[in-house]
């Protein structure tokens, strides 16, 4: 049974690994052929693809009455998509970026990430900030609209020097739409491979697995999208991707479980936690360190125009800071 589940283990690493393969290169292409940036590419259909682990995982928990495991998910993969997986590609690559590209996201995710600390601030989540978060991820969505029908000449292209083969449309979207399931697919048995050795063979608790391996799970299609962004000299994609993602996950997510819970009467003032294993951390502290890793990482976007490896350092440092106060906790 062990062997068997190293086996599917290594599976899932390589269909996650083909699967992002696949889900950049048809990306990159869509971004050619249209004209459309590679930060709006992005920051739309990219991250749509990759966040529908999160999408799927909150909206089931709020249906099912967990709204504390919903709301977890969502603010939990801000969290660790900014420090984590924006901060290994910052250590990995340090880039020049057009501040035009991403002004208008990075003002949108601040402003975002602001009031979910405000709202958690306050200690509760109805339906009123609800359709907040959603009146702010509807306008995020014109927004986009609008800068896709922009000429996108005062834009950085990536990859220009390369020439662009001609591919049938039809082609390039199924391969897409396969990229980001098997990516979604790979991580979902990716993770369940690997609790089952952690519990049932090395006897780690399910505690410790909740806020390490079963946190980063959702996150695992950024984390193989960045990854591959950076060895096809694609950040923007994936830049774009991680401002995209969080944008979903703190607007839309949020939203719909906010109303869920509404609807369903949930008192949310006693389940406000990002802790998958119970009460361990509130809202505040995930919101707190969401907010100071969001200015570490874009701040200096909009300063200077490029990104540093000592941002990397600090985003990760944050994220790893995090998991081991969450792991003496539980301890």
């Amino acid at each position: 049974m062990l062997f068997l589940l190293i086996l599917l283990t290594a599976a899932c690493f390589i269909l996650i690994i083909k699967g992002a393969d696949i889900f950049l290169d048809s990306a990159i292409y869509i971004a050619k052929k249209t004209g459309m940036s590679q930060v709006l590419i992005g920051a739309t259909i990219v991250s749509v693809g990759t966040t529908l682990p999160e999408i799927t995982v909150s909206t089931i928990a709020a249906i099912q009455g967990d709204f504390s495991l919903s709301v977890s998910n969502a603010v939990g993969s801000i969290f660790c998509n900014t420090a984590f997986i924006l901060g290994v590609a910052f250590i990995c690559v340090s880039t020049v970026l057009n501040r035009k590209a991403f002004l208008g996201k990075i003002i949108f995710l601040i402003v975002t990430v602001t009031l979910i600390l405000i709202f958690s601030l306050l200690g509760y989540f109805n339906i009123y900030e609800a359709l907040v978060l959603l009146a702010l991820f509807a306008v995020y969505i014109v927004y986009n609209i609008y800068q896709a029908k922009r000429p996108q000449t005062d834009l950085i292209a990536e990859n220009d020097g390369k020439p662009l083969k001609a591919r049938k449309t039809s082609l390039v979207i199924l391969m897409f739409v396969l990229g980001a399931l098997c990516i979604g697919a790979g991580a979902y048995f990716l993770i369940d491979a690997i609790t089952k050795i952690a519990v049932d063979y090395l006897g780690v608790s399910t505690g410790i697995l909740g806020v390490t391996v079963v946190a980063l799970g959702t996150s695992l299609p950024e984390l193989f999208t960045a990854i591959t962004a950076v060895r096809k000299k694609s950040v923007q994609i994936s830049m774009g991707n991680i401002i995209g993602a969080n944008m979903i996950n703190g607007t839309f997510i949020l939203g719909i479980c906010g109303a869920i819970g509404r609807r369903f009467e949930i008192n949310t003032h006693d389940t406000l936690y990002v802790a998958t294993n119970g009460n361990i951390s509130s809202a505040v502290l995930c919101s707190v360190l969401g907010f100071a890793v969001i200015l570490i990482a874009f701040v200096p976007i909009l300063f200077k125009g490029k990104t540093f490896k000592w941002q990397g350092y600090l985003l990760t440092g944050a994220y790893f800071s995090y998991i081991l106060y969450l792991i003496l906790a539980i301890a």
